[in-house]
């Protein structure tokens, strides 16, 4: 009869411990997703003078470190964009763990709805407007997002094939 593996410092079979860090893994991974949704959630309740406040530091900050003059537009639209880049990074990551294949259409589909639901809230935030551009941007975030994860999932699919097959070979 076959004695299972035991891990040492965890004294449990090697399955379990195995178990166990997938489903921490597993929270972490949902958990910064929430965090990133919370952040979102809360710059979009600030109102519009708030918002202006932190772009306009944004502005003197790039100006000051590095003598780039960019307008307060166009760091809101690349702020927009790049929380839903995180946003979709996240998810993406969060959904391939959870269904243990990547689910990019998921990710980003998840990513514009919470996005269009961002655009309704900030409708009842004082000097604040619901604007479908700014869904599109967030769009065009996540989706930049989601295409740079699917090709550095394939990069690493096919270097995984690659070495399995040297390895096969005996040449590595």
């Amino acid at each position: 009869m076959r004695q299972k593996t035991m891990c040492i410092s965890a004294m449990q079979p090697k399955s379990e411990q195995a178990r166990f860090w997938r489903a921490v893994l597993l929270f972490v991974s949902w958990a910064c997703v929430l965090a990133c949704a919370v952040t979102i959630f809360v710059l979009s309740h600030e109102t519009a003078a708030e918002s202006s406040g932190k772009s306009n530091g944004v502005i003197a900050m790039l100006f000051a470190r590095f003598g780039i003059v960019v307008s307060s537009h166009f760091v809101r639209k690349l702020a927009h964009a790049l929380e839903y880049f995180g946003l979709a990074l996240l998810l993406y990551n969060a959904y391939g763990l959870s269904f243990r294949a990547v689910q990019p259409a998921l990710s980003f589909l998840t990513a514009v709805l919470y996005a269009a639901s961002d655009e309704m809230h900030q409708y009842f935030i004082f000097g604040r407007a619901c604007q479908m551009r700014d869904v599109f941007v967030d769009a065009l975030g996540a989706a930049a997002s989601v295409l740079l994860c699917t090709v550095a999932y394939w990069l690493f699919q096919k270097c995984k094939q690659y070495i399995s097959y040297k390895n096969k070979k005996g040449t590595v």
